[in-house]
């Protein structure tokens, strides 16, 4: 049972990490631009996370589809 459980842990936590290690580093990019306010900075960050949100959707419905087959 761990042998099947552990891969699968495996990649979960490597997409979150992969998806939450962009997010300090585009908080800070962001506010060091020219003209950046920390509302600006907040409206890209949250639209990083609404498109990883929505691909990520689409994509595990599209996988489902693949495997119902």
């Amino acid at each position: 049972m761990i042998k099947q459980i552990m891969p699968l842990s495996l990649i979960v936590a490597l997409r979150f990490f992969g998806l939450f290690i962009v997010l300090p580093v585009l908080s800070i990019y962001a506010l060091e631009m020219e003209g950046a306010t920390p509302f600006l900075a907040g409206l890209v960050v949250g639209g990083y996370a609404l498109t990883q949100a929505a691909t990520r959707c689409r994509s595990y419905r599209f996988c489902g589809l693949c495997n119902d087959r």
